[in-house]
This record gives C-alpha cells, structure tokens and sequence, in this order.
C-alpha cells in the first residue's frame, strides 16, 4: 500500500479510519527513504471526513468479522437483496452524515475552538454510531423541545413548571450531543452563548416566537 500511495508523490490521500494504520506506516517510510536520499517524497497525510467509515448492512462498519458485508462476487438473489437491505441501513447513515456536515459547516470553527477538536469529533462520533431508533429519538427530542418551548413561551413564567419541564427536555438534548448531562456552569454558559449568536437565535425566535431564545436563557438562569 505504500508503494502504491508513495509513487503518486501525493501530500494527502482520502481514507477510512482503519487506514490510518497504513498511513502512518507510509510516512514512516517516506521519512526513512528521504533520509537515506534525500527529500524525494512528500510525507502525506490522511484526509478524513466526519464520517470515514463505510456502513454494513447493519449500520456498524462493514467488516467481514461482524458478518455484515455485501457478498457482491457471489452474485444472484442473494447480492441483490443485501443490497437492498443495505440501503435501508445506509440511508439514515446518510441522513446522520448530512447532519453533521451542516452543523461543521454552520458552527463548526467556533466549537472547535471553544470545546476543542477532540470532544467535537466525539460527539460526531457519537451521532454517527447511533441506531436508528436512537437517531429517532434524538430527533423527536429535538422537535419536542421547540414545542415545549412554545408552550413555556405562551405560558411567561421561566420560573414555572412549563419552564422547568422545557429545561430539564433541552439539557437532556443537549447531553444526548454531549454524551452526558452537562454540568450547570457549562449549561448555563451555553445557553446564554445563543443570545449573542443570530443563527441560534433564528433556530429557537422562528419556530417559536420572537423573544424565545431569550425566554430559554431565562428559564435555565432560573433552573441551575
């Protein structure tokens, strides 16, 4: 595989995770032969994308060892309808990766900066080898959130139990994105963080009415 990267002289080469192995490998030996002759090869680094694993049939990572691969040289009926089926894994995959890429895309910069890359590739992560019930549920969750919203809005007391109810229904959200409850510091940070961001501000004023991005601030400030 190194042979086969290095000849092309690239700097950068598309791979899955489980290559990553291989490409350190490739580095190594690049950095070997440059060493011996002389700068010939760049040292080419992998290039990943928030999603660099390709589903099974079963939505985990296709592997001969979990038996959830697509027999394609075998042909028939059999190829045909695995593949099939791999499509009904696959395209709430898909749904997830979209996910991710528009949140990268949107708030990417600012929370890589804030939280770090490490815990942002986590919690990509995390979305990424949800089921599909999961995914549902976060989903559901999500769109239960904005309707409690409405509710505690309409009702005006963010010291109330419409309000109570609507913090206790987002901080849960937001640790299923965490990957755990958020302390009360870092909750109240965050939310307070939405009120000096208009795309946040859109995400809860739109839905929900004007002065309920504010409301959830109040809420939470009430709450913790």
């Amino acid at each position: 595989m190194a042979a086969d990267i290095l000849m092309y002289r690239p700097h950068g080469v598309p791979v899955g995770e489980d290559q990553l192995p291989h490409m350190e490998l490739t580095r190594e030996i690049a950095r070997r032969f440059n060493n011996f002759y002389g700068e010939l090869f760049p040292e080419p680094q992998a290039m990943l994308t928030p999603a660099a694993k390709c589903p099974g049939l079963d939505g985990r990572k296709m592997s001969k060892s979990y038996n959830n691969v697509i027999p394609l040289f075998e042909g028939g009926r059999k190829a045909l309808d695995e593949a099939v089926s791999l499509m009904g894994a696959v395209l709430p995959q898909l749904e997830r990766w979209r996910a991710i890429r528009t949140n990268e895309e949107r708030f990417g910069a600012e929370a890589r900066e804030r939280y770090g890359n490490e815990a942002v590739d986590a919690a990509n992560e995390r979305i990424l080898d949800m089921d599909a019930a999961s995914w549902n549920d976060l989903k559901e969750l999500e769109r239960a959130v904005l309707g409690q919203l409405s509710i505690a809005l309409a009702d005006g007391d963010p010291r109330g139990p419409e309000a109570a109810r609507l913090v206790a229904m987002h901080r849960r959200w937001v640790g299923l994105h965490w990957g755990t409850a958020p302390e009360d510091a870092a909750y109240l940070g965050l939310v307070q963080g939405y009120l000096a961001d208009p795309r946040f501000v859109a995400y809860y004023d739109d839905p929900c009415g004007k002065g309920a991005t504010a409301f959830l601030a109040k809420a939470v400030e009430a709450a913790v």
